[in-house]
């Protein structure tokens, strides 16, 4: 299982359907999910796609706070 990848937790799917979005227009129940924070765009995919996720895990972006902190290293 490649880094930055996992599986749709049970809980994650109360309330609603998550489908693969390499799948469209079929709607097939995505498996994996890219792992990401609350406001990042998560991208889902069954087992057939889980290979053309694309787990960034950092992205580079900074915040003020971090680049005064860390940027001054």
């Amino acid at each position: 299982m490649p880094v930055g990848i996992r599986r749709v937790r049970s809980k994650e799917r109360r309330g609603c359907r998550i489908y693969c979005v390499f799948c469209k227009p079929d709607k097939i129940d995505a498996v994996w999910r890219t792992i990401g924070f609350a406001d990042r765009r998560r991208d889902y995919a069954c087992d057939k796609h889980q290979d053309r996720l694309d787990p960034q895990l950092d992205d580079g972006y900074m915040t003020i706070a971090d680049e005064e902190t860390w940027g001054r290293l």
